[in-house]
């Protein structure tokens, strides 16, 4: 399956934030077939187009849920994934989202590549039978997991600390998993190194 034929649809009651992912996905050759704030236009949408992904916000228009849209979704016998985008992690939010079977839970504020990172995993999960190992990459596992942390955000003091490692050998990593891939900026690494399948979650 091309990305071209991975096809989206996001459920998000904020225009401007719908808006963005759908924008970012679009540019990153995925097919987001429409954006839906309630359950209603969610399901309208799903039984036409049939996507492969949904991403949900929790609290979206109207009565019902996000993970409700999804529960009815679910009841369609349509295989799907779901991702939700959302700003609740109280615990009975969890329970009643984490029992819609997600392939991830993103909390909001979340950045791009948070995004770009959870979809390109589900994405190659999807099309291939197999999925590279550590192994199978030019890093070494060390470097794996300053890569993993990067992906979160963490800055390189911060992955020091977390892997109780000094922040210089930490940046002598990146640079050196940068110069295997002939990367410009971490940024480029990350993209480089889910295109080529070397990140799993």
């Amino acid at each position: 399956m091309m990305k071209a034929d991975f096809k989206i649809l996001v459920i998000e009651d904020e225009v401007l934030v719908a808006m963005d992912i759908k924008e970012m996905l679009t540019k990153l050759g995925y097919k987001v077939v429409g954006i839906a704030d309630r359950m209603e236009k969610a399901v309208d949408l799903f039984l036409v187009h049939h996507p492969n992904l949904v991403l949900c916000d929790v609290k979206i228009k109207g009565e019902n849920s996000g993970i409700d849209t999804i529960v009815q979704l679910r009841a369609t016998g349509t295989p799907f994934e779901v991702i939700y985008l959302t700003a609740y992690a109280d615990e009975k939010t969890l329970i009643q989202a984490f029992g819609t079977e997600p392939k991830s839970y993103l909390l909001k504020p979340f950045t791009e590549i948070q995004i770009e990172v959870a979809v390109s995993q589900l994405y190659h999960q999807t099309t291939r039978d197999s999925n590279l190992v550590a192994g199978d990459s030019p890093f070494t596992e060390r470097e794996l997991d300053i890569l993993k942390l990067l992906i979160k955000g963490y800055s390189s003091k911060e992955i020091s600390e977390r892997l109780a490692i000094s922040i210089d050998t930490v940046r002598t990593h990146r640079r050196n998993m940068m110069g295997k891939v002939d990367a410009q900026n971490s940024l480029q690494l990350i993209r480089i190194s889910i295109d080529k399948s070397w990140i799993k979650a």
